[in-house]
């Protein structure tokens, strides 16, 4: 059974077959990290496949059996906005199951040693896993790639 669909202010990724939203207030870094992310070339077994846009800036939510899903509007499927150069397309994939949340914050220092598991948040009801992130420190896509890997699948 699908629920409504509905849409959220935030960038979607696919990084190693599992969705994560990048959310935090307009201008906090989610297309730049983005950017970031999609242009490291992360080799070996640090990370299996390349990540993969999905959705920026807005991202159209849907629940289907119990799992979160998102895909891009209609007119901004393929489009990332690389600030002072414009937007840019890229190869995207139509729509990715989320399994977890990173909000992008500038503003507090994210804990340095995470004891236990992350904290949770719930988007149309659905329990995702999130963690802080500083979207603007060198080393920040791979440790994006890092925290997605130890979501659940």
């Amino acid at each position: 059974m699908s629920e409504p669909a509905s849409n959220i202010h935030a960038t979607l990724l696919v990084i190693e077959n599992k969705g994560v939203l990048l959310t935090g207030p307009s201008g906090v870094g989610k297309s730049d990290l983005a950017l970031r992310v999609l242009a490291t070339n992360f080799s070996g077994s640090f990370c299996a496949e390349p990540p993969q846009l999905v959705s920026d800036d807005q991202v159209l939510l849907r629940v289907a059996h119990g799992k979160l899903y998102g895909k891009a509007l209609e007119p901004l499927k393929g489009l990332l906005e690389v600030r002072h150069v414009g937007i840019c397309p890229f190869p995207y994939v139509v729509e990715a199951q989320i399994h977890g949340v990173i909000e992008l914050t500038s503003d507090h220092e994210p804990e340095r040693l995470p004891l236990g598991p992350p904290e949770r948040i719930e988007i149309q009801a659905i329990s995702l896993p999130k963690v802080l992130l500083n979207p603007f420190e060198q080393s920040a896509p791979h440790k994006l790639v890092l925290m997605v890997q130890n979501f659940g699948t």
